[in-house]
């Protein structure tokens, strides 16, 4: 029996903005991960770089459901967002479910960085650690159903975890599905900041002087959704797009949906569109919830698997 002295869990309806309140559990490696098996709210850091100060931050809700919900976030606005980020956190704690948040330990590297996709660095390919955090969680409090969801990069970064944990749903909402076509009104900055920041060794001589066409190759499928389900994959999708984000739409929904309709996975894979707001943000409430639900009834289906 694991032994949590000083870290008994909160009750979720008790927690702060942001769970600047929660009770935090720091170990001394990530593998030694252990859920606390209690209902409430305990939040996790481990070391991943100490010389760079890099932690792995995460937040776990234990409601007592059969289902498990982990969210991962979108980009960081400058004035309105902070590390540790747990994106719709009040949104699910209003919701039977466990729900596990993990903030981008990518961003990090440097204060500059807006998004990173939860691609880790050279050395560390984040999404295996994600995952083996949400397993050890799933058996842990005998979770049945896993959807993994986020909007925009954390949607991106949710296509990317999905195929690492058995039997889970990935709920992206207009994410990018190719790190290379990523742009901000035409401007290609945040690409350029992810490249000098997080993989500088793919551009040596600056990120400028790099052939035209899709610089993020050497990376494989760690920086290109698109390319991760040209191969078969165990996992399940359902893709929700903003018809009205028309940048997103064009750029990375129509490219991931031309490859899946002819791909091994195009049974696995559903899409939902939905005429939202004009440009691109996050899903209303009632979208979100709507989405969430068909998702979460998906992974009940056992003829699914």
């Amino acid at each position: 029996m694991v032994s949590f002295p000083h870290h008994t869990p909160i009750h979720p309806e008790d927690l702060a903005q942001g769970a600047a309140n929660a009770p935090t559990r720091r170990l001394t490696e990530p593998s030694r991960f252990s859920p606390h098996p209690g209902l409430g709210a305990v939040r996790y850091q481990a070391p991943l770089d100490e010389a760079k100060n890099i932690d792995l931050d995460a937040l776990l809700l234990n409601k007592g459901s059969d289902t498990l919900v982990v969210a991962l976030h979108g980009a960081m606005v400058p004035g309105k967002y902070k590390l540790p980020r747990f994106e719709w956190l009040r949104t699910l704690n209003s919701t039977p479910y466990n729900s596990l948040y993990f903030s981008d330990p990518t961003l990090l590297l440097n204060e500059e960085l807006l998004l990173a996709w939860y691609v880790g660095w050279a050395d560390m390919d984040l999404y295996p650690l994600l995952a083996e955090w949400v397993n050890k969680t799933v058996d842990a409090l005998r979770v049945k159903h896993i959807v993994i969801l986020g909007s925009s990069g954390g949607g991106f970064a949710s296509l990317q975890l999905a195929p690492y944990v058995p039997y889970s749903v990935a709920l992206p909402f207009s994410p990018q599905t190719a790190i290379s076509r990523y742009t901000v009104n035409g401007s290609t900055t945040q690409q350029k900041r992810f490249v000098d920041h997080v993989m500088p060794h793919l551009a040596p001589d600056g990120f400028d002087k790099l052939p035209a066409g899709d610089w993020s190759v050497p990376l494989g499928d760690r920086a290109s959704a698109v390319r991760r389900y040209t191969k078969p994959q165990q996992t399940r999708v359902l893709y929700v797009q903003n018809k009205n984000d028309v940048s997103h739409y064009k750029d990375h929904y129509t490219p991931f949906k031309e490859v899946i309709d002819t791909s091994p996975n195009r049974e696995r894979i559903r899409f939902k569109e939905y005429h939202g707001p004009e440009r691109h943000n996050p899903p209303q409430k009632n979208i979100f919830l709507e989405c969430l639900s068909e998702a979460v009834s998906w992974s009940q289906d056992p003829f699914a698997h």
